[in-house]
């Protein structure tokens, strides 16, 4: 990925500009119906939200309708699984890297992208609750897919919140997955490593005052989103959520899905991931893990890589230097390196005629 003369892209002041003209186009946007999304979406309403088709669907254990999509035409199979509120813009690098040797599924958890919801959520989502959004059922909603496939061993890449995802999974299913893969993904609520500090009560005080906002401040939370992409990843950059050399234009398709999502379902979804723990499971694995971290990473530093590493018997560890929570977007050459070299030693298919 090209990076400017000098190094880390240089701050441009016309990037904190809002253009009344870009608001104006996006008011059909702003005004759509908060409670927009009911059981299950159309793709119209997603228009610009996502990188990859979902032209497939599942049916999870308590009808929650998962949608999904499989690229490449042979050779073993490989599951990306989203981190938090997280559409497929994490994927827009790996997958063209790894669909010529392997069945790639790219898929959306429950209430995210194209996957639907349980149930309508109701006058301010009061039919959904935190328990709903569980990463023990969004790994129930990853097998209702592997079972829609018929795939009997997938290896597992989790991105964020992904790797407490694929962690549970292979808590439930062992037996269906061939290997993991960590990338800048913690085990557990990356609340508690966030800035190297622990914010579980700031958490707790946040979610309150979302759930006592009035609903006409979702205007706001789309504003921050659709009004100017450029502003908005540029906080991003300043609050150390991604690194120097994450672009804009990568990131575009991700500010818009966060804007049409309720604030309202995503305190409960983040409730749900604080909630969960895999650090039992660290130990238990018997499977080819690899774990890649971002020495700009602030949700999971190197520490907690290393942790990681220590406790997963067979596992590697690689550390993306000048890379932050969004590595896999911002280095995707040397994350695409380790991921694919992992993976052909550990989970590729043996080459025709080989004992």
């Amino acid at each position: 990925m090209p990076v400017p003369a000098g190094g880390a892209r240089r701050y441009d002041p016309s990037a904190m500009d809002v253009n009344p003209l870009g608001v104006l186009l996006e008011a059909r946007s702003f005004l759509r119906p908060i409670a927009w999304r009911d059981t299950t979406p159309e793709p119209p309403s997603l228009d610009g939200c996502l990188v990859f088709p979902r032209d497939r669907r599942a049916r999870s254990f308590d009808g929650t309708e998962v949608a999904y999509s499989v690229h490449g035409s042979g050779g073993p199979w490989v599951a990306l699984v989203p981190g938090f509120v997280c559409n497929d813009t994490f994927w827009t690098y790996l997958v063209p890297a790894l669909k010529d040797a392997y069945r790639v599924i790219v898929w959306d958890p429950r209430g995210l992208g194209m996957s639907g919801l349980p149930r309508s959520p109701g006058y301010r989502a009061r039919n959904l609750s935190r328990d709903d959004f569980s990463i023990e059922n969004i790994a129930r909603d990853l097998l209702a897919v592997l079972d829609a496939e018929d795939v009997s061993e997938t290896a597992l890449v989790g991105h964020s919140m992904g790797g407490q995802t694929i962690l549970e999974s292979y808590r439930q299913f062992p037996d269906r997955v061939s290997a993991l893969v960590s990338l800048t993904a913690p085990f557990e609520s990356p609340l508690r490593t966030f800035y190297g500090h622990d914010f579980a009560g700031m958490f707790r005080a946040f979610s309150t005052a979302v759930f006592a906002l009035p609903r006409p401040s979702v205007m706001v939370w789309r504003a921050l989103f659709l009004a100017n992409p450029s502003f908005t990843h540029r906080v991003a950059q300043m609050l150390r959520a991604l690194g120097p050399d994450a672009r804009v234009e990568d990131m575009q398709r991700y500010y818009r899905h966060l804007a049409y999502l309720d604030p309202l379902v995503v305190a409960k979804m983040a409730e749900a991931m604080h909630e969960h723990s895999a650090a039992d499971v660290l130990a238990a694995v018997k499977v080819p893990t690899l774990i890649v971290a971002g020495t700009l990473d602030t949700f999971t530093p190197v520490s907690l890589a290393q942790s990681m590493h220590e406790k997963i018997e067979q596992s590697e560890l690689v550390v993306v230097e000048g890379a932050s929570h969004g590595a896999v977007v911002e280095k995707p050459d040397e994350v695409n390196a380790a991921v694919r070299s992992f993976l052909d030693r550990h989970v590729a298919a043996p080459p025709a005629g080989s004992p």
